[in-house]
């Protein structure tokens, strides 16, 4: 749909970009309103109204941009991460055959506690039994454990990269850590489809010990990194470490590329 007279000068006022049209698009087609401030708010932060979450819990988009505001603030969360744990919530609780669009489910005030206890409770009931599952399902996990290994081998001011070497080890680490890494399959199927990878950094001195989880492109670039129960102990120690790997396996990676490409060129001749 095309936005109208009124929302063009209000696109105009707030500098808007493709983030802005898309918010009035979507508050035209459902006869709803958005403040100037929630406007102001996506076109700076670049953010896709269509990820709210709106259609699974009936919220308006108003509401929902004003709920993950206030719940970022309270939990000290940036806008994507509070996203995301808002996502991971409503996914455990479907699974748990709650009703999504309940004031008491999609509102809740106590959104990181019952999070973190949907995950305790999960993580501590399918250890076990989805180890041997996952292992079975995901088995390029394991198979590519050395050259994984080897590709993401990385280690700086007493920390270190552990590559897992088995689907389980995943599901492990989400126990041990508190956080939904380990919750559900998601993770596991990109590492296993070569998506994204999950990593461990651990103390070189203990390296059976979970310390951070990081979700990261095989070029080296880190999407996610979360300690346990999703918070980031000694960030301004880790973060010239996380700095330092993703600078390296960039590196690392370009030049893999350059030796395939090589490689290839030499077949051809």
């Amino acid at each position: 749909s095309i936005i109208d007279g009124q929302q063009l000068a209000m696109l105009k006022k707030v500098n808007g970009n493709r983030y802005t049209v898309a918010a009035m698009q979507y508050i035209k087609k459902h006869n709803e309103k958005l403040d100037e401030d929630a406007l102001r708010f996506l076109t700076r932060r670049q953010a896709d109204i269509g990820s709210l979450e709106l259609g699974r819990t009936g919220m308006t988009a108003q509401r929902m941009i004003n709920y993950l505001r206030s719940q970022a603030t309270k939990e000290k969360m940036s806008w994507w991460d509070i996203k995301r744990l808002y996502s991971d919530y409503l996914n455990m609780a479907h699974e748990r055959g709650m009703d999504l669009t309940d004031e008491i489910v999609c509102h809740t005030p106590k959104l990181r506690e019952l999070h973190d206890r949907y995950v305790e409770e999960k993580n501590a009931k399918k250890l076990q039994t989805e180890s041997v599952r996952v292992n079975s399902e995901y088995k390029r996990i394991a198979a590519s454990y050395e050259a994984n290994k080897e590709h993401f081998a990385y280690e700086k001011a007493g920390l270190v990269i552990v590559v897992p070497k088995e689907a389980g080890d995943i599901i492990r680490e989400g126990q041990l850590q508190h956080h939904c890494v380990g919750s559900t399959d998601n993770y596991i199927r990109r590492m296993d489809n070569g998506e994204t990878y999950i990593l461990f950094l651990r103390h070189k001195g203990s390296t059976d010990k979970p310390y951070y989880t990081l979700e990261v492109t095989y070029g080296g670039k880190i999407l996610q990194s979360y300690g346990a129960y999703d918070r980031k102990p000694d960030i301004e120690k880790v973060q010239p470490v996380l700095d330092g790997f993703s600078s390296k396996i960039a590196k690392r990676t370009q030049k893999e590329q350059m030796a395939q490409m090589a490689a290839a060129v030499a077949v051809r001749e």
